[in-house]
């Protein structure tokens, strides 16, 4: 999954501007990671604890 089609899922979830922030910070820490050289969250994961947030 790319960053473009991560961001188009998270909209099909209809975040809220809580769920919005959550996701853009795990965003953040994911590229803050593969400049590391770390394995970073994937997108999917963060689409899930995204979702998971919501209930």
């Amino acid at each position: 999954m790319t960053e473009e089609q991560f961001k188009k899922e998270l909209e099909k979830l209809r975040p809220n501007e809580e769920d919005r922030k959550y996701a853009e910070k795990y965003l953040n820490e994911r590229k803050e990671l593969e400049q590391e050289g770390v394995a970073p969250l994937s997108y999917e994961t963060i689409l899930q604890m995204v979702q998971e947030s919501k209930y």
